[in-house]
């Protein structure tokens, strides 16, 4: 007999099997133990993630003697037959290679007939995004009021690219990728089973390799199994993937934290040396510089929950002296250069310059404290500036300037005060509204009226502003924001003056002029991060 590949002899037969999709197969069991069977369903979700696999098992259920049965007996001869793809009344369509018109017609005119020896006669048709719009037009009708012995199930990675009319007449399941965790539970399920000796750290890094994608996973498996004879070592995970060795990703990062110039360009030389794809290369050091900046600000994500003491202790000591603004900084050098990989053939240059800029890359300082030094030195203080940068407040500062368990007594000083904030929250809403509402100003507020005055010139935006609807929402806004209804009118008022903002960097490029700042700048190469 030929030799059946792991990620079919580990094809899950039961619900319970399937991994990390327990958000479908209880709603499917539910399903049939309810008799609330729908006649089309859609699979979307990740490659290698069990649509297909839960389609069988689905197809099973319905069909098994015993069924529909949330727990087919896999002993029938439906349960085998469909196991086996060799069962007649479960039809399993390839959606790339049987897309046009003339192929729905046949099936339009094959569900009409009743199923030869099972119960329902199913269609399952993988990637059925790529079915033509003929196609699917062709389908539409049939879907829709199919004979009760019929039932589809799409399979799809891109549900976008379905019709709406056909989304419309299916049951949609999403499926997730499948985690980290859950992922080396079961390659280390299948190594104990086969009799496999195998590396804690090389599961880590196949699991890691397959992105969420448990086939993936298994069929990286075979092959580090046939490399290796039944053992599996870190080092031949690393060699047969072709990835960086995690120790040298880690020793580069120190490198440049030390600005160790000479130690980092000679490491660069043993990666090309040792055969390393360097557009390979950056990716990963990408994504360890990722990892950094998540483990900095304390994110849970899952190659956190199987880190041992030891390499958490290890993130700690990188991120150390560094904040995340000089994560994203570094990330952005090295984005770049990805993205000029892709187009060079001068690959090797580009990686040592952009390394030799990460080394140079002095730490970040809050703008208030680089103002508050500048300030220091010129003996003055800039009004504007320090305003400007005071006015940078959370998000939970704009929306909330009010108690929420008092009523405030209003004046239009203190409206005018949070205008800006109001006029956020609109725009947040409606775009286009906050933009018109942008260009008016709080005039006057008597007896619960706010009136808004717009300049002559904005005659527009008044009048687009006095729709019912539209009303509403700026109403609602300052009823949230400020704890009190008010009703709104809009009047053309000549006091209103419109000042185009400043820009921060309008606002700070005077200051930086001044000869005692110039003096104090020169010899840094400094970068002003938003």
């Amino acid at each position: 007999m030929s030799y059946v590949v792991l990620s079919r002899q580990w094809r899950p037969q039961q619900f319970d099997d399937v991994i990390g999709q327990e958000h479908v197969t209880t709603t499917l069991k539910n399903a049939i133990k309810l008799h609330r069977i729908a006649h089309a369903y859609l699979f979307a979700g990740p490659r290698g993630v069990g649509k297909t696999t839960t389609a069988r098992i689905l197809a099973k259920a319905l069909n098994c003697q015993n069924g529909p049965t949330e727990t087919p007996c896999d002993q029938c001869t439906q349960c085998k037959e469909i196991v086996n793809s060799h069962c007649i009344d479960v039809m399993e369509i390839d959606g790339a290679s049987n897309r046009g018109i003339d192929q729905i017609r046949d099936l339009r005119e094959n569900v009409k007939y009743v199923p030869t020896r099972a119960k329902y006669k199913i269609y399952i048709i993988d990637e059925v995004h790529m079915l033509t719009t003929e196609a699917f037009n062709a389908l539409l009708k049939t879907l829709e009021e199919p004979p009760s012995h019929v039932i589809f199930i799409f399979a799809t990675t891109e549900p976008h690219k379905v019709p709406l009319t056909i989304l419309s007449r299916c049951q949609r399941f999403d499926f997730h990728r499948i985690g980290l965790k859950e992922i080396i539970e079961r390659l280390q399920t299948i190594t104990e089973k086969e009799n496999i000796q195998a590396e804690q750290e090389s599961l880590h890094l196949l699991a890691m390799k397959a992105e969420g994608s448990l086939r993936d996973a298994e069929s990286l498996l075979d092959q580090l199994i046939s490399f290796g004879e039944k053992k599996l070592t870190l080092k031949d995970t690393q060699h047969i993937l072709g990835v960086v060795r995690r120790e040298i990703l880690f020793t580069l990062f120190e490198l440049i934290k030390k600005k160790e110039a000479k130690k980092t360009l000679e490491l660069v030389e043993k990666i090309v040396r040792d055969g390393y794809d360097l557009h390979q290369f950056t990716l990963e050091f990408l994504e360890h510089l990722r990892h950094l900046l998540l483990f900095k600000v304390g994110a849970e994500i899952d190659i956190f929950s199987v880190l041992s003491d030891k390499e958490k202790e290890e993130y700690q000591q990188q991120v150390k002296e560094l904040s995340e603004v000089d994560f994203l900084r570094m990330m952005n050098i090295v984005a770049q250069l990805e993205y000029s990989l892709r187009r060079s053939q001068q690959s090797r240059i580009l990686v040592e310059s952009a390394i030799l800029r990460l080394i140079s890359l002095d730490s970040s300082i809050e703008l208030t404290k680089l103002v508050s030094k500048i300030e220091d030195l010129t003996g003055e203080k800039n009004e504007e500036v320090s305003a400007t940068i005071k006015e940078e407040k959370s998000s939970e500062e704009i929306f909330a300037p009010f108690p929420t368990d008092e009523k405030v007594n209003l004046t239009l000083d203190k409206i005018s005060e949070v205008w800006h904030k109001i006029v956020e929250r609109v725009k947040s809403r409606k775009v286009a509204l906050g933009t018109c509402l942008a260009v008016g100003r709080p005039v006057a507020l008597n007896e619960g009226i706010l009136s808004v005055g717009f300049a002559e010139e904005h005659k527009f935006h008044k009048e687009r502003m006095e729709r019912s609807k539209d009303e509403k929402i700026v109403e609602e806004e300052l009823l949230t924001l400020l704890k009190q209804s008010l009703t709104i009118k809009y009047k053309i008022d000549d006091s209103v003056k419109i000042e185009r903002p400043k820009h921060k960097e309008q606002l700070t490029s005077s200051l930086l002029e001044e000869p005692k700042v110039k003096e104090f700048l020169q010899g840094f190469d400094i970068e002003i991060v938003e």
